[in-house]
């Protein structure tokens, strides 16, 4: 603020004529071509003041409009959020809570009463599609206001509301009504959380939802097993669960939900949950018959050898496992369990990450990766006591399988009877386009076979054969 009234001083004196100096004409007119270039530094109020303008206006090139703790003309802001017909997202993240700005001086009314009027104006607007009010004083009086503003709304997707302090109460308000008519993306995390009953409620009231997230709360056991219990994964496709301190007996309802023929759950996140290897049951029971889950998260647990074993075994006996990608960095894996783990879902996983874990047998895991991968192209070992050497033959076999030159190899490493090359052929360079240090690191080691297949025919898209 005090550099503000400074510059506009010195804008004021300089344009009266009195700042001309008094020595030599070239100074003179130096000093004007500086102080024509200089920039006079916004106040809050008039960057706000310029926003809204064009939001009035219409202006068909302003379709996202982000707020971060900035100083808020609410009532002008609704209003022209109401007449606009081209904003897609609306970003009001730290602009709506109940504390000092950053000039020491208070709002001028309560964040209920500030919320109120942001959502009377989404009520009349028809092109928002995405809403984010992270950080926002929201609260159980605030909740309704939010839930009036979005009920009807025609277009809109995408709502965060996390950090808002909605807590049960709150999302009890929120829960009586649909949010939307097409809502697809939720965000509730960091609200302190415990009733499943108030999360299930705000699943099935919007059944477009496919992707919500409840990390970051204290979903008790009874919680849990009143939102995955009655059918809470029924129609989510993606629910992140992470840091929420799950305890052993509430992941048995979670593992009946994972089992269910009626799952639709793609992506399921359990970060940070204090994990360890005797909660791993519930979880591998589930994964040995759902046929939906495409993406696993266990980061920053304490998962050893025996929980990752269970998970493999699963995963490899399920014929109807839909699994591509497995995380589990940050755990207590040894080698035995990452052996075991990808002995068993190298023909199913695509994407596996390692990193962070406690594995130092880097030979193992080449044989491994040479012998039985199929289909994992990208696995992440950093951060693993492994030896340099030993990472860039794990990296070498893993881009090689996914360059499509694993599938010229047998299983004990030999090449092929003549004529296999060539079919496969069309299967590697399909991948080519991918990795194509793949192909010349595959020609560097298994030369004979291009030779072979050109020997048999020409093949133009073999740089042995032309």
């Amino acid at each position: 603020m005090f550099d503000f009234i400074l510059a506009l001083l010195e804008h004021d004196f300089m344009s009266s004529g009195n700042g001309r100096s008094s020595t030599n004409t070239n100074n003179s007119k130096e000093g004007c071509k500086a102080r024509k270039s200089k920039k006079v530094p916004l106040h809050p109020f008039q960057s706000f003041a310029k926003v809204c303008e064009r939001i009035e206006k219409n202006d068909p090139i302003l379709t996202v409009v982000e707020f971060r703790d900035e100083f808020l003309n609410v009532r002008r802001l609704a209003h022209a959020v109401a007449k606009n017909t081209h904003i897609t997202e609306l970003n009001l993240i730290q602009s709506i809570r109940d504390r000092e700005t950053r000039d020491s001086r208070p709002r001028s009314a309560p964040a209920h009463d500030v919320l109120h009027l942001c959502m009377e104006g989404l009520r009349h607007n028809t092109s928002i599609i995405s809403l984010d009010l992270t950080e926002t004083t929201v609260r159980a009086s605030g909740a309704a206001f939010v839930s009036r503003g979005v009920q009807q709304h025609p277009k809109l997707k995408h709502l965060r509301l996390a950090r808002c302090l909605l807590q049960d109460e709150g999302l009890r308000r929120m829960s009586a009504a649909p949010l939307g008519k097409e809502l697809i993306e939720l965000d509730i995390s960091g609200n302190t959380l415990a009733d499943g009953t108030a999360i299930l409620q705000m699943v099935l009231n919007n059944p477009h939802l496919v992707s919500l997230d409840i990390s970051n709360n204290s979903l008790s056991m009874k919680g849990m097993e009143q939102f995955v219990g009655f059918g809470g994964f029924h129609s989510l496709e993606k629910c992140d669960m992470s840091r929420n301190n799950i305890r052993r007996d509430a992941l048995q309802s979670l593992g009946t939900a994972l089992g269910d023929q009626k799952c639709r759950l793609k992506e399921l996140c359990l970060d940070a949950n204090e994990m360890m290897d005797c909660t791993m049951e519930s979880i591998s029971f589930g994964l040995l018959s759902n046929s939906s889950l495409e993406k696993l998260s266990l980061n920053n647990n304490y998962l050893g050898d025996v929980g990752v074993m269970k998970i493999a075994i699963s995963i490899g006996m399920n014929p109807n496992s839909k699994m591509r990608e497995l995380r589990l960095s940050g755990n207590k894996i040894h080698n035995a369990g990452a052996i075991s783990l990808m002995k068993h879902t190298s023909n199913i996983l695509v994407k596996l990450d390692l990193s962070g874990n406690r594995i130092t047998d880097g030979r193992s895991i080449c044989k491994v990766l040479r012998k039985d991968n199929i289909s994992m192209r990208e696995l992440s070992m950093t951060r693993n006591p492994i030896p340099l050497q030993h990472s860039h033959e794990i990296e070498f076999w893993t881009r090689l399988n996914a360059s499509g030159g694993r599938q010229l190899l047998s299983n004990s490493g030999d090449s092929k009877l003549d004529g296999y090359s060539m079919n496969v052929w069309p299967k590697v360079l399909s991948r080519i386009s991918e990795d194509p240090n793949g192909l010349y690191y595959f020609l560097i080691r298994k030369p004979e076979l291009c030779l072979s297949a050109s020997s048999t025919e020409h093949n133009p898209y073999c740089p042995v054969s032309q």
